[in-house]
């Protein structure tokens, strides 16, 4: 009988262990390491062994406990309101169970909303007299990580409400289908989930760019304050948070016994079906739906556990699943090294597209699965839209073991090295790896290129034109793209002349298309900020190995600043920006060069709020300020000069005003300049 015991505590605790790790990868990393589905099949094991054996149970179980999403980087606070877990149903018997238990512990007559659950994050914001004073993440339910920062970046949040109110509510961030693919499909190791994706946006916080959107959108659908005693019912506490400028979710149904005009308890089934029908049709990911009591008096009366509310739960969507077979697994390079292995996979049709691959991320993924090929297995679409291995359904009768990714890179053939899970190729001239920087290097996001893609910078190398970037500004285009198909004058002009025009992107662009590992846009930005106008500084940090220097700037980590002393260590590097300087690219910022327009804003401090009429972007007119000698502030204080305003202003004007700042509105923004630039000397 003791060995009896100690094997089921043993199982117990092995199933806890496995629940805190997946919970650790999927809120704190967003890198899910199994699917939902399989966490929920676990989790629900445990609970039912717990039942079982109540004498065994551990105090500190992941069933009792709110799994906790805390960023140790992050600054924590205490939550003031409950930030709880939601309880689970799988189906709809367990729906109208539910139902059927709060008949009889609430009131007669109840009634119940049933809601969208979006597959997101979830956010808590706390308003004192109207003003958004603080952001915390759900954390452990007792505790968040302070996200204030990226907050108001995001353009549904409103700074300022309508009223003067003491408020917090709670909502889900999240990104839409669109916008998931589009910034997904610039990433080296995608997102598997928007919500992933969605979360790995909010927890960048980046003080330094508050001008620019974030973009996330959000839904928020609960509220607490204390003088707000009237709204007795979930519904209009949601109109009444629609009415002090929030943006509420209006695909709700509410739900009644007594028989009025709105749709009976008994029709509940039906209106799932149809939601789940609708899912696929909404512009944002929904991974189930949740029902909810109505009437807050009978909220009170049902109560709360530790873990969830007991007068609430959540529907969950089977995801949509599908069996294929590995025919093969192939493994790519990433500019960085990093080795990612795919599933070539035997075609399956799934939610309307054509299933061929699916990404196993690293060795870790295909262990847990342990993997081989020729299996049979289960695919789904996490969040509708990626493509992933859930399981493995059969065995392959062809006597194949769980892959290995082996110890060669497949492009090149050096020994790859490990760093934390993933295996990478040390070799800065593997084909894989150059092909990736190149393409990095003319894309959108780093010197912008335009008509210079992969089809492109394959065609350059294949026939030998090009072996790294730098090359890309000593190629005879007229020459070596005659000779190819598809190549017209018109189309070699065009390369040529977009080339010429990218040696006029400033310094930040340059630095960021030179790929250093974890420098991208915003990273480089904060190099600048914090002193670093040139390449020639880089090299001089480089050689003095300045590590303390860099780990002073704001937030830039050990790691990036190892990463960056690595770079410009390295002759190849320095060797691929000296010819980028003979080629005529921009080595240093305008300050560090003395390359001004003229000196007439030196010594005022300005910022911007809201959409300015004439510029695509905010910071292209403070671009015009940094021009004349100006400084530029990402917030509002009593140093702040000037304040430049647009349409749909946030907070920071009201704040300008109350520091009897100068505000200049963007019609009349154009003669400003004008009139600094007779002042400079320029007519």
């Amino acid at each position: 009988m003791a060995m009896n015991q100690d094997a089921i505590i043993k199982k117990m605790r092995d199933i806890e262990n496995k629940l805190i790790t997946y919970s650790e990868a999927y809120y704190k990393h967003n890198r899910p390491l199994v699917s939902d589905g399989e966490y929920d099949r676990l989790f629900d094991s445990l609970v039912e062994l717990e039942k079982q054996y109540p004498e065994l149970k551990n105090p500190l179980s992941p069933t009792v406990k709110v799994q906790s999403d805390l960023d140790s980087f992050l600054t924590e606070a205490e939550h003031t309101v409950p930030v709880l877990s939601l309880d689970k149903a799988y189906s709809v018997d367990e729906i109208m169970a539910f139902v059927n238990r709060c008949k009889k512990e609430a009131s007669n007559k109840i009634s119940f909303t049933l809601e969208e659950k979006i597959d997101g994050l979830s956010i808590v914001l706390y308003y004192s007299k109207g003003i958004l004073r603080r952001a915390l993440t759900r954390g452990n339910g007792h505790v968040g990580n302070d996200v204030t920062v990226s907050a108001l970046r995001i353009k549904d949040i409103p700074h300022k409400l309508i009223k003067e109110i003491d408020i917090a509510v709670r909502g889900e961030v999240y990104i839409t289908k669109k916008s998931f693919e589009k910034i997904n499909s610039t990433l080296e190791e995608p997102y598997s989930s928007s919500r992933n994706l969605a979360s790995g946006l909010l927890r960048r916080i980046d003080k330094s760019n508050l001008s620019t959107p974030l973009d996330l959108d959000i839904f928020i659908y609960e509220g607490w304050a204390e003088d707000i005693n009237n709204i007795r019912e979930h519904q209009d506490m949601l109109l009444f948070l629609k009415e002090l400028g929030f943006r509420i979710n209006p695909n709700y149904t509410v739900f009644s016994s007594d028989g009025s005009s709105l749709p009976s308890i008994s029709e509940i089934d039906k209106y799932i079906k149809i939601k789940t029908e609708q899912r696929s049709s909404l512009d944002y990911d929904i991974d189930g739906l949740v029902l909810k009591l109505n009437n807050f008096n009978d909220r009170e009366s049902m109560g709360y556990t530790e873990h969830h509310p007991r007068w609430a739960i959540a529907y969950k969507f089977e995801s949509p699943m599908g069996k294929s077979r590995v025919l093969q697994i192939t493994l790519g390079v990433g500019r960085t090294g990093r080795i990612t292995p795919v599933a070539i996979l035997d075609k399956v049709e799934l939610l309307g597209a054509s299933i061929t691959k699916a990404t196993l991320h690293n060795s870790d993924y295909i262990n847990a699965l342990e993997l081989a090929i020729g299996d049979e297995v289960s695919i789904s679409r996490r969040g509708d839209v990626i493509p992933a291995i859930e399981d493995v359904v059969e065995k392959n009768n062809l006597g194949n073991t769980t892959y290995k990714l082996g110890e060669f890179c497949p492009s090149c053939g050096t020994k790859l090295i490990t760093k934390g899970a993933n295996l990478f190729c040390p070799n800065s001239e593997c084909p894989d790896r150059v092909k990736g920087e190149i393409e990095y290097f003319v894309s959108k996001d780093c010197m912008d290129i335009e008509g210079v893609g992969p089809s492109v910078v394959n065609d350059l190398i294949n026939c030998k034109a090009i072996k790294s970037y730098d090359d890309l500004y000593y190629v005879d285009y007229n020459s070596v793209l005659s000779t190819l198909a598809g190549y017209k004058e018109r189309k070699i002009t065009a390369i040529i002349n977009a080339v010429n025009k990218s040696k006029d992107q400033p310094f930040i662009r340059v630095l960021t298309s030179i790929g250093i590992e974890g420098v991208g846009l915003s990273t480089s930005e904060k190099l600048i900020n914090g002193g670093i106008t040139s390449f020639d500084r880089l090299f001089e940090i480089a050689d003095n190995n300045e590590v303390e220097f860099l780990t002073s700037i704001n937030e830039i980590g050990e790691s990036t600043a190892l990463n960056i002393i690595r770079t410009f260590s390295s002759s190849v590097i320095r060797n691929r920006i000296e010819r980028l300087r003979a080629a005529g690219l921009n080595m240093m910022t305008d300050k560090d060069s003395e390359v001004l327009l003229n000196n007439s804003l030196n010594g005022q401090s300005w910022c911007v709020t809201g959409s300015i009429s004439g510029y695509k972007n905010p910071d292209l007119a403070m671009e015009e300020i940094k021009k004349r000698g100006g400084r530029v502030v990402s917030g509002v204080s009593k140093k702040t000069t000037h304040l430049l305003v647009g349409s749909a202003p946030g907070s920071k004007l009201q704040k300008a005003l109350s520091f009897g700042t100068t505000i200049i509105k963007d019609s009349e923004f154009s003669q400003f300049l004008e009139n600094a630039d007779k002042q400079g000397g320029i007519e």
